[in-house]
């Protein structure tokens, strides 16, 4: 609440109302020089004077304390010390003593104010209990607030760890365990069971324990509520109970001005004689100076009414400049926050390509780390066939010069014939032999090709082979990719197939 001013800063600081800045601040210095009280050390209220003089200077020199000044405190400082009457010429009066300064009440009204006072004292002290128990009553509901807090922490903390073991299992049974066949063991299961049913049993608990501090709270509010009502009542009793009293003491001052006043009127009534002319002419004056300080309050009003009106019209404009500037300054902002994000979203997209690049390139290169391993395994195969068929070739020519070197020897033309007989059906049974050997061998690597690609489980590097292609399995003509292990060819259907993505393997 502000303070009430009843001083003439004006005439403080000896200015008129009109006076400029510079004409405050020269008076004022004036004045300081002649009122400090270094200066004026034999005057007791020196401190007194500056200090008005220092408040007069602070308020006329600052143009809104000053505005606020002249309206609401400068109108009603002026009608009043106008109005004051003024003693020269006049009758002299004595002034009236006052009412008796200890009035004494009669034994009733003793009695009804020791009542009353009995009565506000053991109200006092039944609030003071009151204020007592509901304080405590609060303390029990902060106790508990601060348990149901720990309570809905340990709740959260135990909803975070089951989210984190979720995510752990998602990872674990996703793409991690399709690229790297690291499978949960029946530890992890068991612990992470473990720890499920310990999290299921401590939220069942905290759910209990916060639903019982829930009721609590409950119970301790309903309570502090009845304390409050009935402290509320206490001090309504008090309040009427005080009020009573002054009520009480109020009569018992009113009967004691009563008795005085009985006791002045014969003194006054002479006065009253003496002062009734004086007071007429007073009066008339007052009257006419009434009239001319009314007027010149309302043309001091009307003026004022203007100054406050010009002065809410530039607030308006400097209100709606400071608006628009706050609107461009938001909108700047909001733009510079928007390019910023902007920035941020190239930057992420920028980082999640060159991470999407590194995978790709880590994928693609233990892909033609498979596909070598394919192809050395490939070549194994073929020299490991090569050598077999080598073998079975040299046991088979070995046989045959066997065969022709137990065979008997005839005589003459006859033997030279059965010998040529003989060389040539050696020759026959060699080529026949060697044309043997060459299905033989072609059996054997076929067999070889197809138990190979039996045994190839296709779980490594699949070629693909430019152009339409038919395919080994459906036998459609669409693009077809190579098994490096076994050389199989096959569509990309039939291939993820054979590699087990779609069937029961996956």
């Amino acid at each position: 609440m502000p303070v009430e001013i009843t001083d003439d800063y004006y005439a403080v600081l000896e200015i008129n109302q009109a006076a400029k800045d510079d004409a405050i601040k020269a008076s004022y210095k004036r004045l300081a020089r002649v009122r400090h009280p270094d200066k004026d050390a034999k005057n007791p209220n020196a401190t007194v004077v500056f200090q008005l003089l220092q408040a007069a200077y602070s308020t006329l020199i600052d143009p809104v304390t000053r505005r606020d000044y002249d309206t609401r405190c400068y109108p009603i400082i002026r009608l009043k010390s106008q109005a004051k009457p003024t003693t020269s010429g006049g009758p002299s009066t004595s002034t009236p003593p006052a009412f008796p300064p200890d009035p004494t009440p009669s034994a009733a009204d003793q009695a009804e104010l020791n009542r009353y006072k009995t009565l506000i004292a053991s109200l006092e002290k039944s609030i003071i209990e009151l204020q007592s128990q509901k304080a405590q009553q609060e303390s029990f509901r902060m106790e508990a607030a601060r348990n149901l807090a720990k309570c809905q922490a340990a709740l959260k903390r135990i909803q975070e760890e089951a989210e984190k073991d979720a995510k752990e299992l998602a990872a674990k049974t996703g793409w991690f365990k399709f690229w790297y066949g690291a499978a949960e063991t029946e530890a992890q299961k068991e612990a992470r069971q473990r720890r499920e049913n310990e999290r299921r049993t401590g939220k069942i608990v905290r759910e209990v324990e916060e639903k019982r501090l829930n009721t609590k709270i409950d119970e301790i509010m309903a309570t502090i509520g009845s304390w409050e009502f009935r402290l509320m009542q206490a001090r309504r009793q008090k309040a009427t109970a005080v009020d009573q009293e002054k009520a009480v003491q109020q009569r018992i001052t009113l009967a004691a001005a009563k008795k005085w006043r009985e006791k002045m009127q014969e003194s006054e009534a002479k006065a009253r004689a003496q002062q009734a002319e004086a007071r007429k002419k007073r009066e008339e004056e007052t009257r006419r100076k009434q009239e001319e300080m009314r007027r010149t309050a309302e043309e001091e009003i009307k003026r004022r009414d203007e100054l406050k009106k010009q002065w809410q019209k530039e607030q308006a404009k400097r209100d709606r400049e400071e608006a628009i500037r706050r609107y461009e300054e938001r909108a700047r902002r909001e733009e510079e926050e928007e390019i910023r994000r902007r920035q941020e979203e190239i930057k992420r997209k920028q980082q999640n390509a060159r991470r999407w690049a590194e995978e790709a390139a880590k994928r693609q290169e233990v892909g033609e780390k498979a596909a070598r391993e394919a192809e050395e395994r490939d070549l194994k195969i073929q020299r490991e066939i090569l050598e077999a068929s080598a073998r079975v070739a040299k046991a088979e020519m070995e046989k045959a010069n066997a065969s022709n070197t137990a065979e008997p020897s005839g005589s003459g033309a006859q033997g030279s014939a059965d010998r040529g007989r003989g060389r040539g059906r050696g020759r026959g049974g060699r080529g026949q032999g060697r044309g043997s050997f060459s299905r033989q061998s072609g059996t054997r690597a076929a067999g070889t090709a197809s138990a190979s690609a039996a045994a190839c489980q296709h779980k490594g590097w699949w070629e693909k082979i430019p152009g339409d292609q038919k395919c080994s399995r459906c036998l459609t003509r669409r693009g077809a990719f190579r098994c490096r292990e076994c050389s199989t060819t096959a569509c990309m259907v039939c291939r993820d197939h054979l590699r087990g993505s779609i069937t029961g393997d996956r």
